[in-house]
């Protein structure tokens, strides 16, 4: 799937790795996408969420990543090419993940669902780790899920969040033991509630300009903690090389918004990036 190489090296490419709604709903442009995996992370419900699928007053949780050398996170890539794209996935991601999120940006290694090459590429992934502000940290299944059952947001259902991450899951055979539990759990309180599961389900086609930051990006908020400004995109990006060698996942970072993205969309575009069709 990834044996052919971008022509044009000065083009901007690079890959950003989805696990949670980013898989269904990303919210940016992109050239093309593939499902499949990283690996040394696990994917927990350890993150709270106060805007998109909750409330200060009654947060939701959503999908992090944790290391496990063990372990393997299944979610989908997302190729963007060009400065178009890239400033459109940029400014997005800042606000949606760093901003209104509370994640920073590592760098992996991602493998294709169907590539039997065994062929990889660097993507960045956006990892909430327990220093920032809204890290909720592990609880008992049951705990969590009371939770995810009760909390809502502007985005939608904190229960829509957890079906259609499951629903990618059971649509490709896909196993998580921790995810799979949580749903199973979930399913129980809801139906010990009455609550028919359709009803909660009609948010996900929604656009994210619901959420009121992301209606308004020229707001003061959005202008402070934009990754680029469109005078320095082009210093702070080189070109594609496809000499140097795909770089070591790591999680000695938790970088945040500009400083954090120049550099991990540097590295990427210093390494070995390859074309993806879908």
């Amino acid at each position: 799937m990834f044996d052919k190489m971008s022509e044009d090296t000065s083009v901007l490419q690079f890959w950003v790795f989805g696990y949670g709604s980013l898989i269904w709903k990303p919210g940016f442009s992109y050239t093309s996408k593939a499902a499949g995996s990283i690996k040394g992370f696990a994917l927990r419900f350890w993150q709270g969420n106060c805007t998109h699928r909750g409330t200060p007053e009654l947060p939701g949780r959503v999908a992090t990543l944790v290391s496990d050398p063990n372990a393997t996170t299944w979610g989908v890539a997302f190729e963007v090419v060009g400065p178009q794209q890239t400033m459109e996935a940029c400014e997005h991601l800042n606000m949606r993940e760093c901003s209104l999120g509370g994640y920073g940006t590592s760098i992996t290694d991602f493998h294709p669902l169907d590539d039997i090459s065994s062929t990889s590429v660097p993507v960045i992934v956006y990892i909430a780790t327990p220093d920032n502000p809204f890290y909720m940290g592990p609880a008992p299944v049951e705990s969590m899920a009371r939770q995810i059952a009760s909390a809502e947001g502007q985005c939608g259902h904190n229960v829509e969040y957890l079906l259609m991450l499951t629903n990618f899951f059971h649509e490709r055979k896909l196993y998580d033991e921790h995810l799979f539990e949580l749903e199973t759990a979930v399913l129980q309180i809801l139906k010990e509630r009455n609550v028919v599961v359709s009803s909660l389900m009609n948010h996900s086609a929604h656009h994210l300009c619901s959420v009121p930051e992301l209606e308004h990006p020229e707001s003061p908020r959005l202008k402070r903690t934009s990754f680029f400004s469109s005078n320095s995109l082009k210093e702070q990006l080189l070109p594609i090389s496809k000499e140097t060698s795909l770089p070591k996942p790591f999680m000695d970072r938790n970088r945040d918004s500009k400083e954090g993205m120049a550099k991990d969309l540097k590295q990427l575009s210093k390494s070995k990036i390859a074309a993806v069709a879908v």
